[in-house]
């Protein structure tokens, strides 16, 4: 796991001024990205070299998991016309560096996976992507046909901006990273900052500026002189479409597949030079991940399980986890954070180094705290993430089938916040509609000074599916890389930890994703095809129990400990909020929210973080 940014472009002004300009930028792009690389630092660049038409900066930090002497990057080819800068973990690189070996590639590393990325280039060109097994955003400068080559895991586990100008490429692991760069322009986008306040993220390909996007997730880029080109290796409903329709029904065989596949995922990811830990927190996936780690590094060393618990016992999971631990006979640590003193200065400070922009998900608190207990035990961690995107876990999916029957609701003035959103979302034409809003923070008619602009990102899959079948794939394409794995990559990475998640591997998702949302989920309960291949490892309070989130109560701060920062920040003379003629809105939701008329923590959240990211960044421009 590591930090990667590069420059690389074409008719490029030849002085010495522009060269130290570039010289500047990788210096300060490294600087930017230590926390996610404290083991090391490379740098490679072509400034030197006679009769090349590009100029190329490539930027590495390095967290050495695997093959620590070996796996110094940016790495090469044997002939040095190849360079690539990686981040992540290729889990089948053994079995694809014995297949190149059998193909004639030399390999000079002992066991260090990226040298299989320049060797699987030259022998496998764009079809590379595809072939790997893992999480990854890698940038590959092949010098002899002077092409660039990026690509992104099949998720987005791994984050990858870029900004294309004037046949110049800039990329990074990060928005500072990419930002920091000479000539790379820097205005934010108002649709970007409307649809982050709608949902709370920013979906793939978008960033909140404007001449910046992230590579989206199972998408390969080239650029070379004659400019840009991009390509898909993988889609989350490929299966399902050559299939047709979904499958309704789940065999005996099925159920033997499915944990099979787990297993497999499990294991692949369980090899590493450095200790591992676990999250265990007390819902269902972290549960069986970390009880199919345990079953299978019996002959290795022993993997220790990490749980942080609050005052708050409405939030609390140390008693689950308890259980579960003691059931699955885990080495368990347990440990308690006063977490509100530095809720704040924590915020500020994953916004300057690695959110980048606005995000609105408080959770990426605690799962910033989690890391850093976790980083005090071993480099590397187990998660369950992506459980409820691939198994059904979210009970707005249950909700969206229920308007999808044609149920309507009348507009009470419901004192709970679900029954408002349903009644909002029962009144929006189409799935793809109520399901945006129930998902909103704001609906599109609270941010009309902003202009008019859809949640809704561009997929689309056959009406013919069912409706929690479209939500799961909706959040797959979405919410999973725009939300949850921004943060726990932006939390974990803050803490220079790497963090696996085996229900994300894709060959798993192919095989679920071929089932109907009626398979995963009932009126009752969700994740049921999990809870049958997988029950083994979960005590009965985990089995029977609720889908829990993990979460802290950041409203409740709001009212008491955190209230005076809150309203400095919202209510500032300069704050963005008054620029972009929502002042009021802004005020109305605070008023309610300290009255307790109204929960509006997770909307009051969302236009906090904005503001922290404008005190940072008032040299935006807005466009």
């Amino acid at each position: 796991m590591c930090g990667i940014a590069g420059f690389v472009g074409w008719d490029c002004p030849p002085e010495d001024r522009w060269h130290r300009q570039l010289a500047a930028g990788a210096r300060q792009a490294d600087e930017l990205l230590r926390h996610r690389g404290p083991d090391g630092s490379g740098q490679w660049n072509n400034m030197t070299s006679p009769g090349h038409g590009a100029l190329v900066w490539l930027v590495h930090r390095r967290l050495s998991i695997i093959d620590h002497a070996g796996g110094h990057q940016p790495m090469d080819n044997e002939d040095g016309s190849v360079h690539v800068v990686f981040n992540g973990e290729i889990y089948n690189h053994l079995e694809l560096r014995r297949e190149l070996s059998d193909l004639g590639h030399s390999f000079t590393s002992d066991h260090c996976d990226t040298e299989v990325l320049v060797h699987g280039w030259e022998q496998w060109k764009t079809d590379l992507p595809g072939k790997l097994r893992g999480m990854f955003a890698f940038a590959l400068w092949d010098g002899r046909r002077e092409e660039l080559f990026l690509a992104r895991d099949y998720f987005g586990q791994k984050p990858l901006f870029y900004t294309v100008t004037d046949r110049r490429l800039v990329f990074g692991s990060t928005l500072p990273s990419v930002r920091c760069w000479p000539g790379v322009a820097a205005a934010a986008s108002i649709a970007s900052l409307n649809r982050y306040l709608q949902v709370g993220y920013l979906p793939p390909s978008e960033t909140i500026y404007r001449d910046i996007k992230s590579v989206e997730p199972g998408t390969w880029m080239h650029m070379d002189g004659n400019g840009l080109s991009i390509g898909a290796f993988w889609r989350p409903e490929q299966s399902l479409l050559r299939l047709g329709q979904p499958l309704d029904v789940v065999t005996d065989d099925d159920i033997r597949t499915v944990r099979q596949i787990i297993f497999d995922a499990v294991e692949s990811q369980l090899h590493a030079d450095v200790p591992m830990v676990g999250f265990l927190s007390g819902g269902i996936d972290s549960a069986l991940v970390c009880g199919v780690a345990k079953a299978l590094k019996l002959d290795r060393c022993e993997l220790q399980t990490v749980t942080v618990g609050f005052d708050e016992k409405a939030y609390d999971e140390m008693s689950l986890a308890e259980q579960t631990a003691g059931r699955l006979n885990l080495r368990h640590h347990q440990c308690y954070i006063d977490m509100k003193p530095s809720a704040m200065p924590t915020l500020e400070w994953l916004m300057k180094y690695t959110l980048g922009q606005p995000f609105a998900d408080s959770s990426i608190l605690p799962t910033y705290w989690v890391a850093n207990v976790a980083r005090s035990l071993a480099p590397c961690a187990l998660s369950g993430d992506g459980g409820d995107e691939i198994f059904g876990g979210y009970d707005r999916y249950r909700a969206a089938r229920i308007l999808g029957s044609g149920l309507r609701l009348p507009d009470w003035g419901y004192r709970s916040e679900r029954m408002r959103r349903m009644a909002v979302a029962s009144r929006g034409q189409g799935w793809q509609k109520q399901y945006a809003s129930l998902c909103a923070l704001f609906q599109p008619s609270d941010l009309a000074p902003l202009g008019n602009v859809q949640a809704a990102g561009r997929y689309q899959p056959p009406s013919s599916w069912d409706i929690i079948r479209q939500c799961m794939l909706t959040d797959q394409y979405y919410y999973l890389p725009g939300d949850v794995l921004w943060k726990v990559d932006s939390a974990s990475m803050a803490c220079g930890l790497e963090v696996r998640s085996p229900l994300l591997d894709h060959h798993l998702a192919d095989w679920a994703n071929r089932f109907s949302g009626g398979v995963m989920m009932n009126w009752r309960r969700g994740k049921l095809l999990l809870r049958r291949a997988m029950g083994d490892f979960l005590p009965p309070s985990v089995q029977r129990g609720p889908k829990r989130g993990f979460g802290v109560p950041i409203g409740a701060w709001m009212r008491d400990s955190l209230r005076a920062d809150t309203e400095a920040i919202l209510f500032s003379s300069d704050a963005l909020n008054k620029a972009l003629g929502i002042a009021q809105l802004v005020e109305h939701c605070w008023k309610e929210h300290l009255a307790g008329r109204r929960e509006h923590t997770h909307r009051i959240f969302a236009l906090l973080m904005l503001e922290v990211w404008h005190q940072q960044n008032r040299d935006v421009a807005l466009s």
